[in-house]
């Protein structure tokens, strides 16, 4: 079995995932479910190709909360029984020209890109990205382009705690 690094972008439908040898990108696909259903058949994918996943890297938020929830449920559970190791950035280091959904016509953005800093703590990082994203109300968001994988897996973005990133704007 050879072993690759998987990147998972499940902040609501549909999930996006790559595949990462040596941190080249191998592959990617998209797979237009609900993340309830998207997520084992991304298991079960994985499972039955000849690949070992050594490494999961995911965005952990702002999206969907309940995308957020089972993400990071099915991701830790799986990182926890198989020992593999589990990395997280946001949601906007992977989608940075984006508006990302929040909820009826209510999206998150960030006012300015911040990249989070291997040289901080996880909890540094996770608050200064946090206090530069913003929900706000748009009736017409612009057209967000399709997710492409970056080419390399950029390791470094991924230094914030592997829990989700909820962001709960004012109803």
């Amino acid at each position: 079995m050879h072993a690759c690094n998987l990147l998972v972008v499940c902040i609501s439908s549909p999930l996006h995932y790559a595949i990462y040898d040596d941190d080249r990108l191998l592959e990617s696909f998209s797979i237009d479910e609900k993340p309830s259903t998207a997520l084992p058949l991304m298991y079960q994918r994985l499972r039955e190709s000849s690949m070992r996943v050594s490494g999961i890297y995911y965005a952990s938020g702002p999206g969907n909360l309940s995308a957020l929830k089972l993400t990071h449920t099915f991701l830790h559970s799986w990182a926890i029984v198989e020992s593999i190791p589990l990395y997280a950035t946001h949601s906007f280091a992977l989608l940075p020209e984006h508006y990302i959904y929040a909820f009826g016509k209510k999206h998150f953005i960030m006012r300015e890109n911040i990249a989070p800093s291997p040289t901080k703590s996880p909890e540094q990082n996770l608050a200064l990205i946090t206090a530069n994203i913003e929900c706000v109300l748009c009736e017409n968001p612009p057209h967000s382009p399709p997710f492409t994988p970056p080419a390399v897996l950029p390791k470094s973005s991924f230094c914030l705690p592997c829990e989700p990133i909820y962001i709960l704007p004012p109803v």
